[in-house]
């Protein structure tokens, strides 16, 4: 009897106590976009055609739809938002801050304020249209917009908000509302912001992204933040050394972190595609165990983390997460997964409009077929254009009474396929029949705001630079299997450079110089017979110099390309390499870009050699002079050469 009363007169005591409990559970919803360069509509307006494979207005569908499953929520954009599409070029030539004097709010942070996001992060190109033009920009968003590690000239004072605190009440898992302060942190890449040196020198200062993230979070644990999300533009890595781009793993040890949303590499994470690293599990999207999400690029997903958060010892910790990513496209059965939001389009229409009339401004005619889908396993009539196009201004430029002193050294240029498939999809190719030539056509086949660059090199060093293009592909053993694929997964075509005015072979059988940072391996590489063409032809001797005309991410270092940053610049122009083929294009009515097939592949005998492509290439097999050997279930066709 003495216990039971007791029990009653603790009873009011131990519900209250209960409900307590109860009430420090909390559920808590990130969303993400990144990498979306300005693909807004799903629309592409290179080939003037809807793509309901990307686009910010089908990932508002799916935007909407997680809303509505977690009433807690937070949405934020990691960046590399303002440039990329053909949207973006125009509304930087006709409504920059340039172009007004009061320019109105860019469509991009107008699109994002109508989806109500809660903060934004800047990524690298962000940067490319120069920081008058972003920080225009930047004003007409309705929510914070980040960057922890750039700065102001003088390396003291943050060029942008460095970070957020944003207190939000949200209900508990028994409907009770509870305080939450979550702080936000944004990163930028620092390696290839440095990189853009015409847009930002002496303009900013770019410091180290693990440094500045681990200050800020040690401030935001100072202000009482409650959770910590660091808005990194930063894609899976660990730093090895100061100013790297792709840090997240360091990123993710860092103490006080409670969450990662990644972009930069336009990769999809978590996913099957990573390979193994320590710290990473990429079927759970954890980071040394915090929870971490990159979602592709050009909207192609929305990246969700679902945070369970209890209350303790006075503060909310991570009790548990989920990760994933949810897709626009159903790339199994080949369709899409939502539709496209209408207030987007609505919104967006005269900019789209505009835009897509802009693009169809006459240039050129083409004799030739210009296509991507074998550009990294043979000479392509679409970098052949490219490299005459900087020939022939390099050729203008030494006729200069200040350059006549380099006119007598043989000149290069070197070029890529940019759009080649691979990571970014396999119907992402150039494809452009025989015919007219738009100014459409122009920005698929350039699509960066690079600049036009020419360097003084040795034989060593363009040999050196050949050596780095062929690290993308497999090391081809003579006496493995019968069928083996060329291509190293998730290799960015940017980076494999093309150099016409000399010849070369390259043999993969030999293993790769350097690796993907540049560094130099033992053995003899892969290029062989590289030989100077035309008048003075001759095998290229180590001391030999050259001219080399390229562009601004290659020459100042992109790509870890290794002796090039510290090649001669000879001429540093401030000329936009696009707008190096277009004038080439305008002066010439009609172009014939025939390839010269200046440099192959050795065959291994015994060995079929496959290349992975898009299936757009199965009608340029005869010109080509591959075969399709089989096509696969992720929509690619493995093509191989004839016996």
């Amino acid at each position: 009897m003495i216990v039971t009363a007791s029990l009653r007169r603790l009873a009011p005591l131990i519900l209250v106590f209960w409900h307590t409990a109860q009430a420090q559970v909390l559920d808590l919803r990130l969303l993400q976009t990144a990498d979306l360069h300005m693909h807004l509509l799903d629309h592409d307006y290179n080939t003037d055609a809807s793509n309901p494979q990307i686009g910010l207005s089908r990932v508002a569908a799916l935007i909407h739809q997680a809303r509505r499953e977690q009433p807690n929520h937070l949405l934020m954009d990691n960046g590399d938002l303002l440039q990329g599409s053909a949207l973006g070029d125009w509304w930087a030539k006709h409504k920059g801050p340039k172009t007004q004097t009061t320019p109105a709010i860019h469509p991009a942070y107008r699109a994002l304020n109508a989806l109500r996001y809660d903060a934004a992060n800047l990524g690298n190109h962000d940067f490319d249209f120069g920081l008058p033009f972003l920080r225009h920009a930047v004003r007409g968003a309705r929510f914070p917009v980040l960057s922890a590690n750039v700065m102001a000239p003088d390396c003291q004072r943050a060029a942008f908000t460095p970070t957020a605190l944003l207190p939000r009440r949200w209900r508990d898992q028994t409907g009770r509302l509870q305080l939450l302060r979550v702080g936000l942190v944004g990163l930028a890449p620092p390696r290839s912001l440095n990189l853009l040196r015409e847009q930002m020198q002496g303009r900013i200062c770019v410091q180290d992204a693990v440094q500045a993230a681990q200050d800020a979070v040690a401030a935001l644990r100072r202000q009482r933040a409650d959770l910590i999300i660091l808005i990194a533009h930063s894609g899976i890595g660990v730093q090895s050394a100061p100013l790297q781009d792709n840090v997240a793993l360091t990123l993710a040890n860092l103490p006080g972190v409670d969450a990662l949303l990644l972009g930069h590499a336009h990769g999809e994470f978590p996913g099957p595609n990573w390979p193994e690293a320590a710290g990473q599990d990429a079927e759970a999207g954890l980071l040394h165990g915090k929870p971490a999400v990159m979602p592709g690029r050009w909207g192609s997903h929305l990246g969700v983390i679902d945070l369970r958060l209890q209350r303790r010892a006075g503060r909310w910790q991570v009790l548990s997460s989920k990760v994933g990513l949810r897709p626009v496209w159903d790339r199994a059965q080949r369709r899409p997964m939502v539709e496209a939001d209408p207030q987007i389009a609505s919104l967006l229409q005269a900019e789209h409009q505009a835009t897509r009339q802009w693009v169809q401004q006459p240039l050129s005619r083409t004799r030739q077929a210009l296509y991507s889908h074998f550009a990294q396993v043979q000479d392509s009539a679409l970098i052949q254009l490219i490299n005459n196009a900087q020939r022939e201004l390099l050729d203008r430029l030494l006729q200069q009474p200040e350059l006549q002193h380099l006119a007598k050294l043989p000149r290069l240029s070197a070029a890529s396929p940019f759009k080649a498939g691979g990571p970014l999809g396999w119907g992402h190719f150039v494809d452009i029949e025989p015919g007219p030539l738009a100014l459409r056509h122009a920005v698929e086949l350039y699509p960066y705001q690079n600049y036009f660059k020419v360097l003084r090199v040795r034989g060593s060093q363009l040999k050196d630079w050949l050596e780095a293009s062929a690290s993308q592909f497999h090391q081809i053993d003579p006496a493995g299997a019968a069928e083996q694929l060329l291509l190293r997964e998730g290799q960015a075509s940017y980076n494999f450079d093309v150099i016409d005015g000399v010849s070369y072979e390259l043999d993969l059988t030999q293993p790769a110089l350097f690796d993907d940072q540049g560094q130099r391996r033992s053995g003899p590489g892969r290029v062989r017979h590289l030989r100077l063409l035309g008048p003075s032809a001759k095998p290229v001797a180590p001391d030999d110099e050259f001219l080399v005309a390229t562009n601004s991410y290659r020459a100042r270092g992109g790509g870890s390309f290794p002796g090039l940053e510290q090649a001669e610049m000879v001429i540093d122009s401030a000329r936009e390499s696009r707008s190096v083929l277009l004038d080439y294009l305008r002066a010439h009515p009609e172009i014939e870009a025939r390839p010269d097939f200046n440099w192959r592949i050795q065959p291994v005998p015994g060995i079929r050699l496959l290349w992975r492509s898009g299936p757009g290439g199965l009608r340029h097999l005869p010109e080509a002079g591959w075969l399709e050997l089989r096509r696969t279930e992720d929509g690619s066709v493995l093509y191989t050469r004839p016996d």
